[in-house]
This record gives structure tokens, sequence and C-alpha cells, in this order.
């Protein structure tokens, strides 16, 4: 389940990238970042509760990674649609540090604790 849902939104991420390198309108840029922020919400509740569910030791500060990025990606979103305009290259640099800090710090041993609770040594 969690990779399916991370492979998701790194695919909406990939196309918003495309999209900023095809110089797609501030307006288009803003739509698919909220697309993301949706799709990641959605996701960072599947997350909350299991990690409630194991008692997961470190899942108050992944709560708290959860609330910045979604904070965060909506304020840019609306920052490019008030502006009209947008850096590609800020764009892609803030998204993928996003995908890459959050699953390497938190994720990661999020779901090794899901696996090791679950009884799997993976």
């Amino acid at each position: 389940m969690v990779d399916a849902e991370h492979r998701k939104i790194t695919m909406l991420v990939d196309t918003l990238l495309a999209s900023c390198e095809s110089g797609a309108s501030a307006k288009t840029v803003s739509f698919q970042i909220e697309k993301i922020v949706i799709a990641s919400d959605r996701h960072f509740e599947w997350e909350n509760f299991e990690m409630l569910r194991i008692g997961y030791i470190s899942r108050d500060m992944h709560i708290a990674d959860h609330v910045k990025l979604l904070e965060d990606v909506s304020s840019l979103a609306k920052e490019i649609e008030n502006r009209r305009q947008y850096s590609a290259q800020g764009v892609y640099r803030y998204f993928k540090a996003w995908l890459h800090d959050h699953i390497i710090n938190y994720d990661i041993p999020m779901v090794k604790a899901l696996n090791f609770a679950a009884g799997s040594t993976e």
C-alpha cells in the first residue's frame, strides 16, 4: 500500500515537473500542485492511522512533518497562482527535496516499523 501511494504521488510530481519544463501556465502549475496536496493529504491520513495502530514511537515527529509539508506546498501553490509566475528550477528543487527528504527521513523508518509490527523482517 505505502509503496503504491508513494508511486502515485511521485507520478503527480513528475507530471508537475514536466509541465514546468514545458512552460505551462502558473494556473496549470498551481492546479497540479493542489492535486499533489490532495493525494498527499489522503496518503498522510492512512500513514497517521497506521502509525497510531502500531504505537509508532516517532509518530508525532512524522505527523508534524506531514503538517509542515502540506502547509508549505499549499502556500507554494497559492503564491504561484497569485504571482502568475514560477521558477521551473525552484519548483523542481523543492519537490525533489521534499520527496527525497520525507521518504528517507520519515517513511523508510515507518515502513520498517510497520513491517516489524506485521512480523516481517523486510
